[in-house]
């Protein structure tokens, strides 16, 4: 049984919801720091899509390329959250390829949507933060790797299988 997080009782249009049983049904047996990490993952491809294809929707322009720091940033954070979610996926290029595609996509597509336009610059500063933010979620990846490994090698040690003596045998 997954741990209740306090508060989860929300009452919507008079609806009563629960949303430790809605993350139950949507995201099955898993842990529930993998079903968050997930619910942060769509909310953040939401966001990059919603703020890359919506007309006349983008950030503030405080200082010149202040635009290119957004696309760095929001690009960074996705290919991050990738990496840790897809930590399975041996090759973190495999999962930079594929946001590099879907940023190559969404360039393209701006194209088309009135107001929007698709730029290098933007292109350049996406696959820099997709490079930054890949490489980042493969090292927490890895390192939570080896944390979880030395975690049960102590359970082990401690569980008294293991005396720590190696037994000797003769050839």
């Amino acid at each position: 049984m997954q741990p209740e997080i306090p508060g989860s009782q929300y009452r919507v249009f008079g609806l009563h919801l629960d949303a430790n049983r809605l993350a139950g049904i949507l995201l099955p047996r898993l842990p529930l720091l993998m079903r968050l990490l997930m619910l942060l993952w769509a909310s953040s491809c939401l966001m990059v899509l919603a703020g890359s294809l919506l007309p006349g929707f983008g950030p503030p322009s405080l200082f010149p390329y202040f635009d290119k720091l957004v696309h760095f940033g929001a690009w960074l954070v996705l290919g991050a959250l990738t990496q840790l979610l897809f930590r399975h996926v041996r090759w973190p290029l495999m999962t930079a390829g594929v946001l590099v595609s879907a940023s190559a996509a969404i360039e393209i597509m701006q194209l088309i949507v009135p107001g929007r336009s698709a730029s290098l610059g933007d292109f350049a500063a996406n696959v820099g933060g997709i490079a930054i933010g890949t490489s980042l979620g493969f090292v927490v990846a890895r390192c939570l790797k080896i944390l979880r490994a030395r975690q049960e090698r102590s359970r082990f040690d401690q569980s008294g299988t293991n005396s720590g003596t190696v037994a000797s045998r003769t050839i």
